[in-house]
């Protein structure tokens, strides 16, 4: 009986096993779709925007000149209102935020010195994602 029953244990360990394989990518996605739903509904709790998220990348910019946010229409009114409070973290460079009508409600565009930042976590997630799936592939 108790070989018996070792045996059943370890055929449910390799179904188990098989399944997670099996489902490795809808698994992750799933994941990453529940992430962004949390995200959201913490953004949307908190009564933050995802400027937030911009504040410590703010800091690190050091070498003066112009930081342009971009981000929907949604968003400016929040964005705009924030402008002191960046400016605060970061006095060595000026602040423009501009209605972008390509982006989501949710994305915000941070363009400083030649580089432009995709800020949109959905995006962000969704990257994780794809590189996930492409490791345990």
């Amino acid at each position: 009986m108790k070989k018996e029953a070792l045996h059943r244990l370890k055929t449910a360990e390799e179904e188990v096993e098989k399944y997670f394989r099996s489902n490795k990518k809808r698994l992750l996605q799933l994941a990453g779709a529940m992430a962004s739903k949390i995200l959201d509904r913490e953004i949307a709790a908190s009564g933050d925007s995802y400027l937030e998220l911009v504040k410590p990348l703010l800091q690190e910019y050091r070498q003066g000149g112009l930081v342009v946010i971009g981000c929907h229409k949604h968003q400016l009114r929040k964005c705009r209102e924030n402008l002191f409070a960046l400016k605060k973290i970061n006095r060595d460079v000026e602040y423009v935020v501009i209605e972008n009508p390509d982006l989501e409600e949710d994305q915000v565009l941070v363009e400083y010195q030649n580089q432009i930042i995709d800020l949109d976590m959905k995006n962000q997630i969704r990257g994780m994602v794809d590189e996930l799936v492409k490791l345990e592939g």
